[in-house]
């Protein structure tokens, strides 16, 4: 199932590179430039995750429901290209899902998770005015791993 689901869990983008190409870890942006490149991918996503629930909520068979699919997969290259990190490799296409009432439910509620998510982020990105502030509302929200205790 989590294959068949991470092109819609696209909701964000937040990948800074383990090292740079010189070998150095990567400088952390300063929060407003986060914030200025994020809330517009955030914003965007919101649109085909919506689409994509009520398609797949339309849904009655195989063919529509790798449809539904397919809106995700395509706002995630779109996503990528416009990105321009110098990847040149493509994401992997979505594999081919069997259409079942269980495999529908199941995903729904995946997306509704992920439209909830990214609404919650979006609106903590927004309130916030610094990387601290933002992971305080994240914390707050329930969005973030807190560590396992040893």
């Amino acid at each position: 199932m989590r294959y068949a689901i991470y092109a819609l869990l696209l909701t964000l983008p937040i990948n800074l590179p383990a090292q740079t190409a010189n070998g150095q870890p990567p400088q952390i942006p300063e929060f407003a430039d986060v914030k200025m490149r994020m809330l517009p991918m955030m914003t965007d996503s919101l649109g085909p995750m919506t689409q994509t629930r009520d398609c797949i909520a339309a849904s009655q068979n195989s063919d529509q429901l790798n449809g539904c699919i397919s809106i995700m997969a395509d706002y995630q290259k779109k996503m990528m290209a416009s990105m321009d990190r110098g990847h040149t490799t493509p994401p992997p296409e979505p594999p081919k899902l069997e259409w079942s009432e269980e495999l529908k439910t199941r995903m729904l509620t995946d997306i509704d998770l992920s439209i909830k998510n990214t609404l919650s982020t979006k609106s903590c990105l927004e309130l916030s005015t610094s990387h601290e502030q933002m992971t305080q509302c994240m914390e707050a929200a329930g969005l973030t791993r807190k560590p396992a205790k040893q």
